[in-house]
């Protein structure tokens, strides 16, 4: 008796007749492996890291600024008048300038931490974010050169902007941010 004679096979020894074969046995489980995630391009991490040390110190500078005409306006003022006294017989009364220094220290509040959140999101791989933050860092750029001739030190953020840029525009970095 077997498969060539018509008659179904005989069960395996130990198995009583009538009852189907035991299964196979399982193969033992894979270990598990995560997904390979590419590694960041260091152009990126450098963008990253030049956002976060250029933004976070001018963030660090525009608070205090904010800070100091609303915690101490006699400093103020007393400094003020010690590197240009003659800053007040034109008209311009001290309070002017202290709105004058409130708004440009907020308005510089809220281009760090703008420039500082589109970084993470950039380093999150958010295309978007990078995009952002080449128009945020090129408008820095152009902003420290308009005032190059005054204050020469602009020209530090200035390269750092210039170099952002430059860093997210590179082949290495598109490719990365691109969809798979």
């Amino acid at each position: 008796p077997g498969p060539q004679s018509g008659t179904p096979p005989s069960p395996p020894q130990g198995l009583p007749p009538g009852l189907p074969p035991a299964p196979a046995p399982y193969a033992p489980p894979r270990a598990w492996q995560p997904s390979p995630v590419p590694t960041r391009p260091a152009a990126v991490v450098t963008a990253f890291v030049i956002t976060v040390v250029m933004a976070g110190g001018l963030l660090a500078m525009s608070l205090l600024l904010a800070a100091l005409p609303g915690l101490s306006p006699e400093f103020l003022r007393t400094v003020l008048e010690q590197q240009q006294p003659d800053m007040f017989d034109d008209g311009l009364t001290f309070e002017q300038l202290r709105q004058t220094v409130l708004a440009y220290a907020s308005g510089f509040i809220v281009w760090c931490l703008v420039a500082l959140a589109l970084a993470g999101f950039a380093m999150a791989r958010r295309d978007w974010a990078r995009r952002g933050l080449i128009v945020i860092a090129a408008f820095s750029a152009v902003g420290c050169l308009v005032f190059v001739t005054d204050v020469p030190l602009v020209l530090l953020p200035a390269a750092a902007a210039v170099a952002t840029v430059g860093c997210l525009r590179r082949l290495e970095g598109r490719r990365w941010f691109s969809p798979a």
